[in-house]
C-alpha cells in the first residue's frame, strides 16, 4: 500500500512539477518581451498591457514580471519530487530536519517574495513621469504583490500544513511534531508580518517621494513652458530682425547695383574721353608738323624777300646811274 501511494505521489508530483515548470518558462518569455518593451530606446518604452509568452493559453500565470510567483511552486515541487525519490531509495533514512526541502528553504522563499515586491516598486522608476498611468501602476503592483502572496501561501500554509507532514508520514515518521511546526509557523507569520510592514512603509515612502517628484515635475513643466514662451518671443524678435536685415541687405544690394551701373557709365565716358584725347593729340601733332613746315616756308620766303630787296637796291642804283649817264 505504501509503495502504491509513493508511486502515485511521484506521478502526481512529476506532472505538477512539469506543469509549474512550463508556467515558469512561459512567464520568463513574457517577462523577457516585457523588458524589451520597457527598456527599449533608453527606457522610452511604455508597458501598460500584459505580454503573452510562448504559450498564450498559460498567460493567466504571467502576472509577475519577476517570475518569482511561478518559480516558487516549481522549485518547491522539484524539491518534493527529489524527496520522493529519496524516500523510495533510502526510506526513513532520508528524513532530515528540513525534509523534503533544504536548509533555509523557507527563508529563501520569503526573501524571493520580498525581492519581487521591491522589484515591482523599482520598475515604476523606469517609467517617464508623463507615461505613468493607473494601468502602469497595476502592472508593477502585480509583480510587487503576487510574488509576496505566493511566498506567504507556500511557506505559511501549503508547506507546513500539507507538504511536509505528508512527506514525513510517507517516509514512515510516527512522531507528531505539531507543536514544533506550530511554533515554526508562528515564527514565520511574525517574520512575514514584520517584512510586510517594512514593505508597506517603503511603499508609502515611495508614494510620498512620487508625489514630491510630481510636484517638482509640475514646477519644472511650468518653468519649461515659461522658457518656451520666452524662446518663442525671442524667435519672433529674431525673425523680425532677420526680415529687417534682409530688407536692408536688399536695399544695399540695389545701391551696389546702381553704383556698379554708374561706375560702368563713368568707365564708358572715360574710355570715350581717352579716345577723344588721343585724337586731339594726333591732331595737335599734325598741326605742329604743319606749323613747322609753315615756319620753314616763311623763313625761306623771308630770305627770298631779303634777296629781292638787295636786287631791287642794285637795280635802283643801276637805273640811277643810267639816268645820270643820259643826262
Amino acid at each position: 500500500m505504501k509503495k502504491v501511494m509513493l508511486f502515485w505521489a511521484f506521478i502526481v508530483t512529476a506532472v505538477l512539477t512539469v506543469f509549474c515548470g512550463i508556467l515558469w518558462f512561459n512567464n520568463l518569455e513574457s517577462a523577457r518581451k516585457s523588458y524589451n518593451i520597457l527598456f527599449s530606446n533608453g527606457t522610452e518604452g511604455v508597458l501598460d498591457t500584459k505580454i503573452s509568452g510562448f504559450l498564450p493559453a498559460f498567460d493567466w500565470a504571467t502576472l509577475d514580471l519577476s517570475t518569482i510567483s511561478t518559480f516558487i511552486p516549481f522549485l518547491g515541487l522539484l524539491c518534493v519530487l527529489f524527496g520522493l525519490a529519496q524516500i523510495n531509495r533510502k526510506g526513513k533514512a532520508a528524513l532530515t530536519d528540513d525534509f523534503p526541502f533544504f536548509h533555509s528553504y523557507d527563508r529563501i522563499n520569503i526573501a524571493l517574495g520580498l525581492i519581487g515586491t521591491i522589484w515591482g516598486i523599482i520598475i515604476i522608476g523606469f517609467y517617464r513621469p508623463e507615461d505613468i498611468t493607473v494601468a502602469n501602476l497595476m502592472m508593477c503592483l502585480h509583480t510587487a504583490l503576487f510574488s509576496t502572496l505566493v511566498a506567504v501561501v507556500w511557506v505559511s500554509i501549503l508547506m507546513p500544513l500539507f507538504v511536509t507532514p505528508f512527506m514525513r508520514r510517507l517516509a514512515g515518521e510516527q512522531k507528531n511534531s505539531e507543536a514544533v511546526e506550530d511554533a515554526n509557523l508562528f515564527e514565520l507569520v511574525d517574520r512575514l508580518s514584520v517584512s510586510a510592514s517594512a514593505v508597506s512603509k517603503e511603499f508609502a515612502a515611495s508614494n510620498e517621494q512620487l508625489h514630491t517628484f510630481n510636484g517638482r515635475l509640475r514646477n519644472a513643466a511650468e518653468e519649461i513652458n515659461e522658457c518656451s514662451h520666452n524662446l518663442s518671443t525671442m524667435l519672433h524678435r529674431l525673425t523680425n530682425t532677420g526680415e529687417a536685415w534682409q530688407k536692408e541687405q536688399a536695399r544695399q544690394m540695389e545701391i551696389l547695383s546702381q553704383t556698379a551701373k554708374m561706375v560702368e557709365s563713368i568707365s564708358t565716358v572715360q574710355s570715350q574721353l581717352t579716345q577723344q584725347l588721343e585724337k586731339l593729340q594726333r591732331d595737335n601733332a599734325t598741326l605742329q608738323a604743319q606749323n613747322a613746315a609753315l615756319r620753314t616756308t616763311n623763313n625761306e620766303l623771308s630770305e627770298a624777300a631779303s634777296a629781292s630787296g638787295v636786287e631791287n637796291v642794285r637795280l635802283k642804283t643801276a637805273l640811277e646811274q643810267i639816268k645820270g649817264a643820259l643826262h
